[in-house]
């Protein structure tokens, strides 16, 4: 399995159905017309909340063999954080 990291901005989330364990699935989508989900039962779900709304999150993500975008983990995009490592990798390369 393929892991794919990007970075985009979150506008809608949808809850889907329970697992057995009462876990939801969640519908996320992107700006752009990105579709992902949450893989059943995954604990990544308890770190969503409608604040991260219109937020610029570090996804990474995984697709099925069905086609289907699955979100494995995110992070808010700390553009303080990419301007530092970017220097830093500048520096190194002697640009």
């Amino acid at each position: 399995m393929e892991t794919f990291k990007k970075t985009r901005i979150l506008k809608s989330m949808k809850r889907l159905n329970n697992n057995i364990n009462g876990i939801p699935t969640i519908e996320l989508m992107f700006e752009g017309n990105y579709q992902f989900r949450t893989k059943s039962g995954s604990s990544i779900v308890f770190k969503l909340s409608d604040a991260l709304l219109n937020k610029e999150l570090d996804i990474k993500y995984h697709v099925t063999k069905g086609g289907k975008y699955i979100l494995d983990d995110f992070n808010v995009f700390d553009a303080k954080k990419a301007n530092k490592e970017f220097k830093t990798i500048m520096k190194s390369i002697n640009v």
